[in-house]
């Protein structure tokens, strides 16, 4: 069994959104897309959602992007900026 994942309010990961169903999709979305949009390299990747699921986006194969971890903290940062 997984440890569960909490954010700094306490809520867990499944309950945001970042259970089961999401790593399986996840999975699936690096093997297609297995290189950051941004820099091109292909290591510590992650998945972006472009519209945040708190924000009404869904696991949509389109609102998804592949980023590696910096890209993807350069981009978090830059949408809690506006």
């Amino acid at each position: 069994m997984r440890p569960t994942v909490r954010v700094p309010d306490g809520r867990s990961s499944a309950a945001l959104g970042y259970g089961y169903k999401w790593q399986q999709i996840r999975a699936a979305f690096l093997r297609q897309c297995p290189q950051c949009e941004h820099c091109g390299t292909d290591k510590q990747l992650e998945v972006h959602h472009i519209v945040p699921l708190s924000e009404g986006g869904t696991n949509d194969l389109d609102n998804l992007v592949t980023l590696c971890k910096a890209c993807h903290s350069r981009v978090t940062k830059a949408e809690n900026s506006k």
